[in-house]
């Protein structure tokens, strides 16, 4: 196993629509201690899985450097590497049995056949799979080959292992179930990770250090809940889901809201404010500041758009989004009152980049997805 560190990493192609190259990664720098794992999250198309195929030389940045346990390996060649790369697609060969996809890196390194058989034996029963020795990849489960996938990438014994949203193409079920399997099996190889993915919650589910990476940098690293808890811009707060914004005012170490006023540890001036809608209260109120909109089912939750009646905001924001219990439900059109806590406000400079205000249930279902 290994500490996996990048230095700098930046990353250009040359692109059909500008006659200039298009960076896809700039200056990116983090660090994987030894057996931990660390998920790089971030819309898809912004260099996720480039970064992956960098660290185990399928790409040469054009900037930086990659380093195992205090080496660089840049110059170091993938089969010489130490770091596997397993994709969306397991990419078995159809035609080899599960023994014989799972021995197919030691058969290509020139491994004996009893060695050969003995790993495979070993990564079989490590995934739970020797019953299905025998079988070729067609005759087994999504989830089945994702765990062929993964003794594959381990038989080899590998520095570095890579997961490029391996579990995205199963269903809901299934994925959750892989991913349970995935962090069970690491915890016991203790193998260095860096996994990729778009889904928020199984980022801040399957890491130890969780890094954002929008538009080819990295924008915050840190554990889960904190990367969670306390977002550096309204950009990274949006990806965790619809947030709540509105005008806050520091004067004299006190801070002023809509909810009202608490202490606050900043200077004097206006800010951007920020709630998630688990942290607003909701009470039916024939006098409230409030109405609501529309009201979901969520199973254990509802989820209410609520228009404020009172001036939230100067930046044209015209609903809250609450997550409230299923107990009192309320119905559309229902004056409420609108309460939280007022030292959970998450503030940002006035001046942050907003999304823009929504302006039909269309357009805002879509911010939902």
């Amino acid at each position: 196993m290994a500490n996996l560190e990048l230095r700098n990493i930046s990353k250009s192609f040359s692109s059909k629509r500008r006659n200039a190259p298009e960076t896809v990664l700039s200056h990116v720098s983090l660090a994987v201690p030894d057996g931990k794992i660390f998920c790089l999250l971030g819309p898809s198309g912004i260099g996720k899985s480039t970064l992956l195929k960098i660290v185990c030389g399928l790409l040469v940045p054009e900037e930086g450097d990659v380093l195992f346990d205090g080496e660089s390996v840049l110059r170091v060649p993938v089969e010489r590497r130490g770091a596997v790369l397993v994709f969306q697609d397991a990419s078995l060969f159809p035609h080899l049995t599960v023994e014989e996809n799972i021995a197919f890196g030691l058969k290509m390194r020139g491994a004996s056949r009893g060695e050969q058989r003995q790993v495979a034996a070993e990564m079989l029963s490590l995934v739970e799979m020797e019953e299905c020795a025998r079988k070729l990849p067609g005759e087994i489960s999504g989830g089945q080959k994702q765990r062929v996938a993964l003794a594959r990438a381990l038989a080899v014994r590998p520095r570095i292992l890579l997961l490029d949203e391996p579990f995205s193409s199963l269903d809901a079920r299934l994925r959750r179930s892989m991913r349970a399997f995935m962090r069970a099996l690491q915890r016991k190889t203790g193998i260095t990770t860096l996994l990729v993915t778009h889904d928020w919650e199984e980022a801040l589910q399957d890491s130890d250090i969780l890094g954002l990476l929008f538009d080819g940098k990295l924008l915050q690293t840190g554990a889960p809940e904190d990367v969670f808890s306390n977002p550096v811009s309204p950009r990274a707060a949006d990806f965790f889901g619809v947030r709540n914004y509105f005008d806050v005012e520091v004067r004299d170490g006190t801070l002023s809201s809509p909810f009202g006023s608490a202490p606050a540890d900043a200077p004097d001036g206006r800010y951007l404010g920020m709630l998630r809608p688990d942290q607003i209260a909701l009470l039916p109120d024939a006098g409230g500041a409030g109405s609501v909109l529309s009201a979901e089912y969520g199973g254990e939750r509802i989820f209410y758009d609520i228009v404020p009646s009172f001036s939230a905001n100067g930046c044209g924001w015209s609903r809250f989004r609450v997550a409230a219990s299923l107990e009192g439900r309320l119905r559309e059109g229902e004056k409420v009152s609108m309460s939280a806590r007022c030292d959970t406000i998450r503030l940002f400079p006035a001046e942050s980049d907003r999304r823009e205000p929504r302006e039909t249930e269309s357009s805002y279902e879509q911010d939902l997805q």
